[in-house]
């Protein structure tokens, strides 16, 4: 059985271009990925949110911020994921493409999960209101 995905919420107008921006930074860093030093992605990527989330909270707007930039690096693990799966071997991707991919995949799963974390963060907790 399918799943039913929900609409992705628009991001606010005050939040696209910074959110743009931010996705863009994160995915060359995740196009970086030499398959020698792979802990070297995971270090220069935790680096570039670190900044992205510093340029951020000075903005006020955080939270918006990082709701957005959620959907989009969720859009673009889903992308990596997909084009891993799809590339090999049918397509006639190579196996290091394979990896290549899935590899980059993960990384932005983590970049996700992350993101998801400090959201939980910022919000609230219903039983402590």
């Amino acid at each position: 059985m399918k799943e039913l995905a929900s609409a992705p919420t628009p991001c606010p107008p005050h939040c696209q271009d910074a959110v743009e921006i931010a996705v863009s930074r994160l995915r060359r860093d995740i196009e970086r990925f030499k398959p020698d030093r792979p802990a070297v992605i995971y270090a220069l990527i935790g680096e570039t949110h670190k900044a992205i989330m510093e340029d951020w909270r000075e903005s006020g707007d955080l939270a918006e911020h990082m709701e957005c930039l959620l959907e989009e690096m969720t859009a673009l693990m889903r992308r990596l994921h997909a084009a891993a799966v799809s590339g090999y071997p049918a397509n006639g991707g190579g196996m290091a493409d394979r990896v290549r991919l899935e590899i980059q995949a993960d990384v932005a799963l983590e970049e996700v999960r992350r993101i998801e974390l400090e959201l939980q963060a910022l919000r609230p907790h219903p039983l402590d209101a």
